[in-house]
């Protein structure tokens, strides 16, 4: 076993490798494992010598043919050097052998709660490949995958942190690996020539810790673009940065997402302006729009035409109402995959929230009920209360003259905050944080515009 001043680092010596990666902060495990492994020599006995922050394996075959030594030397809080040096007397298949990245292992079913069996769903194979990075969502895959070309690096990541292996050495071939047991990816360490040399050494660089962009960045050349956020990538980082100087303000998480949440609140406020507006233009020509449809009733085309024209004489645009609000789905979005993969929210407390990567759990009851479990959490359901009255308040302001278009708009005001209070329940209380905060400046600018003449 070795320690940095971050992880813990655990070994087996039959074969070598790390079979365990245990974070300090929470003495718990990642569930990236068997990084190092080489799986042809999973069956050997190595001895074991500690040496200066590091530890030497060494394994020799009983006809003393091959030698193997294999040196873990810790550099950082998060990396290694891994060097492997091999004799090989008769040239034998040594000169082939896979190194494994690290694999995730299924949980299993009566050792895992719910939330660390969704966070499978995080679980992504990233190379950088002759100059350029492949992705891959490895949950869910069904079969090998092959990399070919100059491999600088290669990584497993989920949803907090990341395990990379670079080589020294030129490996030109990396494959992500499925079996029933697990998923892993490996690297396919080839010699040059058909045989290659009786002595040979590589060398390796090993990084597992947090998807830190400050962190990937010094560890070697673009393994910072492992941290990466989705579709939305460049939003989502922009964000980060907001959500980073935020908290060196207020020395608080929660603090920092709300004054996040008012800032793109505030950048956004020309198009939910705009959206508004449109809106209760559209409303007021409503009882115009009626008459037409009366008066043309047995012209559809004609009454189109008018409708039409009465929009572009008033300058009401039909859409204006829903395009403002499109283009702010996806700050929406960016900011949801930041706030859930953000591993500085762990432990971070607000208010009676203890974790805000967690859900805020204000209770925990003895019993468990249907869909809540066995915790009562009240972020999700002030969130609800908070949509309510946003709805209610939004109906007030775009009112159907159409009585059925008028008992939908009843109806979403109820069902769009169950449905919410639903999604939102068990997920990270930091996004649900940001969602309540924006739903109240949604309901305060909503009563505003209200009492505004169009």
């Amino acid at each position: 076993e070795l320690s940095s001043d971050k992880m813990r680092f655990v070994f087996s010596k039959k074969g070598a490798y790390i079979t365990q990666v245990i974070d300090k902060y929470n003495d718990k495990k990642i569930s990236i494992s068997n990084i190092g492994l080489v799986p042809s020599w999973a069956a050997f006995d190595f001895s074991a010598q500690e040496i200066l922050r590091g530890v030497v394996f060494e394994y020799k075959s009983p006809d003393a043919s091959l030698a193997i030594k294999k040196t873990y030397s810790i550099k950082s809080d998060y990396s290694l050097d891994l060097t492997i040096s091999i004799n090989d007397v008769t040239l034998s298949k040594q000169n082939i052998y896979d190194i494994f990245v690290g694999t995730f292992y299924p949980p299993q079913k009566d050792q895992v709660d719910a939330q660390e069996k969704a966070n499978e769903r995080y679980q992504e194979a990233s190379l950088y490949v002759n100059g350029i990075v492949s992705r891959k969502n490895i949950f869910g895959l069904k079969q090998n995958l092959d990399f070919d070309g100059k491999i600088l690096w290669a990584s497993l990541r989920d949803r907090y942190f990341c395990a990379v292996i670079s080589p020294h050495n030129i490996v030109n071939k990396g494959v992500a690996d499925y079996t029933s047991s697990g998923r892993s990816l490996l690297l396919r360490v080839l010699r040059s020539g058909d045989q290659g040399p009786e002595q040979y050494e590589d060398r390796y660089m090993i990084f597992v810790g947090p998807q830190d962009e400050r962190l990937l960045k010094n560890f070697r050349d673009s393994t910072e673009y492992i941290a990466n956020f989705g579709t939305f990538d460049p939003i989502s980082k922009g964000l980060l940065f907001l959500l980073n100087v935020a908290q060196g303000v207020t020395k608080n998480w929660g603090l920092a997402i709300i004054l996040v949440t008012l800032i793109v609140f505030v950048i956004t406020f020309p198009l939910s302006l705009k959206s508004m507006t449109s809106m209760k233009k559209i409303q007021a020509l409503q009882p115009i729009v009626e008459e037409l449809k009366v008066k043309y009733k047995d012209n559809p085309q004609k009454m189109n035409m008018e409708v039409m024209e009465l929009y572009k004489r008033e300058k009401a645009n039909p859409l204006g109402g829903c395009l403002p609000m499109l283009l702010q789905i996806p700050v929406f979005f960016a900011l949801y995959q930041v706030l859930m993969r953000l591993i500085h929210l762990r432990g971070a407390n607000f208010l009676w929230i203890k974790d805000l990567s967690e859900p805020d759990r204000l209770i925990t009851l003895q019993n468990t009920l249907p869909f809540i479990g066995n915790e009562i959490n009240l972020l999700p359901l002030l969130m609800a209360i908070g949509m309510f009255f946003q709805q209610k308040l939004s109906m007030s302001n775009t009112a159907s003259s159409s009585p059925q278009m008028a008992e939908q708009q009843k109806m979403m005001s109820i069902v769009m905050p169950i449905m919410f209070g639903v999604l939102f329940y068990k997920i990270s209380s930091g996004l649900v944080l940001y969602w309540f905060v924006n739903s109240l400046l949604m309901m305060g600018f909503q009563w505003k515009i209200s009492r505004k003449k169009i």
